[in-house]
């Protein structure tokens, strides 16, 4: 239900940008686009279908985001995708896929295009679970609880947000980051916090 209720809501702000974002050239995402609807990309020339190689396409995509070169991730990224589905084994792939859906998100996030949000969005969050990897799903929440914010749903945001880092807080298996907790990277933002405090509501159990 709530996929189909986050899928329905991408239809409507699809046309209507949040207020203050700059949404982006029409041209700017039209690979990515052909891709959620048509899965139309295909696997670079020279790339490597190994765990090294899908491994470097998305440190490559990361970086590619924080330099920002935007317009290069958003023609790189459907082949990235492409490579990373083409990996064997299943949980494998699917989590490179995931993780390659997650800075998708952040993209349009950057773009001010607030469909592909929720689309790609729930895209990593079913490839993620897929995976099994603790904290590529928890930051696959993230991005829904991003999506549901853009969308006006606040409460629904905050507790997507703070399941997602309590999750990761439960799960032993997850390596800590050198130097930081375990939930560091998860901890919901200053405006969800606030919430939480307002409210009484402990963000960790």
């Amino acid at each position: 239900m709530r996929r189909r209720e986050l899928l329905a809501a991408a239809a409507v702000v699809f046309s209507s940008p949040l207020a203050g974002a700059v949404p982006a050239e029409a041209s700017t995402l039209a690979p990515l686009e052909d891709l959620l609807l048509y899965g139309t990309a295909t696997v670079p020339k020279h790339s490597e279908v190994s765990p090294a190689g899908v491994a470097a396409a998305v440190k490559a995509s990361r970086q590619d985001f924080r330099a920002p070169r935007y317009d290069t991730l958003a023609r790189t990224l459907p082949g990235r995708i492409a490579q990373a589905q083409a990996l064997e084994p299943a949980e494998l792939s699917a989590t490179a896929v995931a993780d390659l859906y997650n800075v998708a998100t952040r993209l349009c996030i950057k773009l001010g295009e607030d469909g592909l949000v929720a689309i790609t969005a729930d895209r990593a969050l079913n490839s993620a679970r897929i995976g099994g990897d603790a904290l590529t799903i928890a930051e696959a929440h993230r991005m829904v609880s991003s999506a549901w914010r853009r969308q006006g749903h606040l409460a629904r945001a905050t507790d997507i947000a703070v399941r997602a880092a309590q999750d990761v807080r439960a799960d032993r298996s997850t390596p800590e980051a050198a130097g930081c907790p375990r939930t560091a990277r998860f901890w919901p933002p200053p405006h969800i916090r606030q919430r939480k405090w307002a409210t009484g509501t402990p963000l960790m159990r």
